[in-house]
């Protein structure tokens, strides 16, 4: 399942996509931005690195 993300004119700017243990943002051309890891409550940047609690995804845009 997917998420499309868009900006205020209508334009993609990003996905969400959940596979079930994880939900990953990507941007407009496909680029992994980071993931969400509900388990332990984390959002990871694209290099795996912890950058907050909770599900910030779209900080990440």
């Amino acid at each position: 399942m997917a998420q499309v993300l868009t900006d205020h004119t209508g334009q993609k700017i990003g996905e969400i996509r959940d596979n079930g243990n994880k939900l990953t943002i990507y941007d407009h051309t496909g680029r992994k931005l980071g993931e969400y890891r509900p388990i332990s409550n984390s959002t990871y940047d694209h290099t795996g690195r912890k950058v907050g609690s909770g599900n910030i995804l779209t900080s990440l845009l």
